[in-house]
């Protein structure tokens, strides 16, 4: 569930769609969601960091994208299953909603988080801090 940053990027997606909806079989529900779901990703690129979809896709995915994943398997095999990940996706982004400070620092953490093996303490204790700064936190020195 990245965001759309490209016209290329765009148009690709909506080749995709067409050629679904071109297709032996197509699902006004699943063309509908797919639809929803790339308009968010496309005003989710105009918009601060303090989208529900955002939120979403900082909580779902790590690294590549898993939630991609669980789509493509359902895809042919569950259909209904599908549609309703779609339903309970849509409902948490209109749930999930953050300031731009607080999505800031969801990212340092979870930054930290997959980091915490492979990076230096500084650069983790740098994300910590300034997620903290983010969010008003009073920090525990002047800098960081």
């Amino acid at each position: 569930m990245d965001k759309i940053a490209s016209p290329r990027e765009l148009s690709s997606e909506l080749r995709t769609l067409v050629a679904y909806s071109e297709s032996a079989t197509p699902s006004r529900e699943k063309l509908a969601r797919s639809l929803r779901l790339l308009a968010d990703r496309v005003e989710s690129n105009t918009k601060t960091a303090n989208t529900g979809y955002e939120i979403l896709s900082l909580l779902l995915t790590s690294g590549n994208n898993k939630l991609d994943d669980l789509t493509e398997r359902l895809t042919g095999e569950d259909e209904q299953c599908l549609d309703l990940l779609g339903d309970v996706c849509s409902k948490l982004q209109q749930k999930l909603s953050l300031d731009s400070g607080s999505m800031e620092a969801l990212g340092r953490v979870r930054a930290a988080v997959e980091g915490v093996r492979s990076w230096r303490i500084d650069l983790v204790r740098n994300n910590i801090f300034k997620a903290a700064n983010s969010l008003g936190i009073k920090l525990p020195s002047g800098m960081f």
